[in-house]
This record gives structure tokens, sequence and C-alpha cells, in this order.
């Protein structure tokens, strides 16, 4: 995967913290920029702010603030850029667009088409290329 810009932020929205861990060894077989991990909702739309990633990707079953809230208010903010749920609650998936996810990928996902799916949705984008 290449961005345009040279070193890219992508961030992890996940709770679960082996599953948090598991997709930053995913990204880092192909991908050269930086990593940013929320551990909730809360965390999610407050690093969104403070860098202003490239690509985020969100659990929906998150304490304090849940993903498709986080996804609400950072939509709400002005965020343009791809959102990927990748959740164990595939039956959110008409939620999850509603509130401005860009597509959503069911657990458990493998590394191939973990890639294969944000391969997809970065080719679909004007600001992103794979």
């Amino acid at each position: 995967m290449e961005f345009e810009k040279s070193k890219p932020t992508i961030l992890i929205a996940e709770d679960d913290v082996p599953t948090n861990r598991l997709f930053q060894i995913y990204l880092k077989s192909e991908f050269k920029g930086k990593v940013v991990s929320a551990y909730n909702g809360d965390q999610a739309v407050e690093q969104c702010q403070v860098h202003e990633p490239e690509l985020i990707l969100m659990d929906v079953n998150m304490p304090y603030k849940d993903g498709i809230t986080a996804i609400k208010e950072i939509r709400a903010s002005g965020y343009e850029n791809p959102i990927v749920v990748i959740t164990a609650y595939p039956e959110t998936k008409k939620e999850c667009l509603k509130a401005g996810a860009d597509i959503l990928i069911p657990k458990p996902v493998g590394k191939a088409e973990f890639l294969k799916q944000l391969d997809k949705i970065l080719k679909d984008t004007e600001k992103l290329t794979c």
C-alpha cells in the first residue's frame, strides 16, 4: 500500500488489545507510515483530531463511546478520509454506513482479506492511492 503523503497515519480504534496488535502486525507487513491506536470511542475521536489520519479502522463495540457514535462525531468534525469498520457484529452494517463508514469487514478477518479490503477502499478514494 502506498499513499500520496510520504508518512501517512492510520488510526486503529479497537478495544481488544490482542486484536489491535494483530491489525498493527498486518499493517506493518505492507505499510510504511505511522499507526496510532485508540482503545475506546472517546480516544478514537481525540486521536483523530490530534493525528488527522488518512485512514481509520474502527470497531463497533467499545467502552465509553461505541464505534458508531465515534464515527458520527468524527464525520461531524469534517473528517473526509475513509473509515473502515471491522466488527464481530456484521448486522450493524446499515447503521455503520449511515453513520459515515465506507465499508464494513466482519471479524474474524485474516491478513489476506484484511489487506485486500483495505486496498479496495484506498483505490476507491481520491485522497489515497494504492
